[in-house]
């Protein structure tokens, strides 16, 4: 996981530098609840033939409540793995 936080500031340092570290973190966490949810639509997508019912799918795990919930916490480095993970996993 440290290595994940090192990537993420690296990536997130021209909008620390330019916009400040609060927009950085807010984009940072929107970007990995959106990232969650595409891996998900991805994962779905092996699964059905629908991609509206995929689509659906992953709009569903993404944006679901705990997700938000866990990505209001102190650190949510956690957001956008375990998706990938999986979808890693499948291929």
């Amino acid at each position: 996981m440290e290595r994940l936080h090192a990537v993420a500031g690296v990536a997130m340092w021209p909008f620390t530098s330019s916009l400040g570290p609060i927009f950085s973190y807010n984009l940072l966490v929107t970007l990995a609840l959106a990232l969650s949810a595409w891996c998900a639509f991805l994962a779905v997508r092996r699964y059905v033939e629908s991609p509206v019912a995929a689509a659906l799918g992953g709009l569903l795990y993404g944006f679901s409540p705990y997700m938000v919930a866990q990505s209001q916490g102190p650190s949510p480095r956690h957001a956008g793995v375990r998706p990938a993970t999986d979808v890693a996993g499948l291929r």
